[in-house]
Formats: C-alpha cells, sequence, structure tokens
C-alpha cells in the first residue's frame, strides 16, 4: 500500500460565526456569493516533514447592489499534516497549500451545511473552489503587501 503524499493527522475549528440576513425588502434576493480567502502555513520545531496549515475564510451572500443579504461565515480552521520520510522540502511547500485549502475548505463545507441547515433559507453550500486558483491569489497578495511594506534603503552622503 502507498503512503499518502500529504496525510491530515488533525483538525482544529479555531472560529466559526454564521449569521443569516433577510433582505430589507422582499424584492431583493441573493444573485452573488462573494469570497475571500488567507491562509498562513508553519512547521514543526523539531520534525521538518510535518506543517500546519491556518485557512481564514470570510464569505457571504449579496444581492445585485452588493447588499449583504442572507448567509455569511467567517471560519477560521487549522490543519496538521505530515508528509513521507524523503519528500523534497519545495515538493512539501507546494503541496501543503494547494492540498491543505482543498482538504480544510472541504472539512469547512461540511460543517457550514450541516450548521446552517436550521436557517430560514435551508443549508448553505459554499461555492466550489479550485486550490490552486486560491493559492495563485493569496501568494500574490502576500507578495504585494510584503513589498509594499519593505523599507527602501536610503544612502547618506558623505
Amino acid at each position: 500500500m502507498n503512503q499518502s503524499v500529504c496525510e491530515l493527522e488533525q483538525f482544529v475549528l479555531g472560529k466559526l460565526h454564521l449569521d443569516f440576513r433577510p433582505p430589507p425588502a422582499r424584492e431583493m434576493r441573493v444573485t452573488q456569493v462573494r469570497c475571500n480567502f488567507d491562509y498562513g502555513v508553519g512547521t514543526h520545531k523539531t520534525d521538518a516533514n510535518r506543517y500546519r496549515l491556518t485557512l481564514r475564510f470570510d464569505c457571504h451572500e449579496a444581492a445585485d447592489d452588493k447588499t449583504e443579504v442572507g448567509n455569511a461565515v467567517k471560519a477560521e480552521i487549522s490543519g496538521f499534516f505530515r508528509f513521507p520520510e524523503g519528500t523534497e522540502k519545495k515538493q512539501m511547500e507546494a503541496l501543503i497549500r494547494v492540498n491543505g485549502v482543498s482538504i480544510l475548505y472541504g472539512i469547512l463545507r461540511g460543517i457550514v451545511a450541516n450548521s446552517t441547515g436550521v436557517f430560514p433559507n435551508g443549508k448553505f453550500l459554499l461555492p466550489t473552489i479550485m486550490p490552486q486558483d486560491i493559492v495563485k491569489q493569496v501568494e500574490a497578495e502576500k507578495a504585494a503587501a510584503s513589498k509594499k511594506n519593505k523599507p527602501t534603503k536610503h544612502t547618506a552622503k558623505k
């Protein structure tokens, strides 16, 4: 039997905030779902093959005029992952992001669907995502923020 490439050992739900906002007017309807993602990656102090990924997620339904109506979700979930001995660091760094986002988001979808089943509009299914697109977007945002916050070098004239 082959050992998995990226094994989830454990997950912890650190934050889950669910709201249902009824529309202020009868004619107002949910027409879009808006989502924001972020994550942080950490490594184990002594075991180079163990990682933690914390996925932060904010999603809300909205009407055509962007008024937030319907369901809103804010969540943070952390997963603790192990890679097989001999896995290259570069491969682990890529897989923890894509596979970690995919695995944790899947878990979160189930939790949100089960929890919102009693809401007035029924079960809220989080939208399907492409994890590699989420990783690409988050990494681009982190690079831009890092570049923006980088101190500029000043040389003194003598």
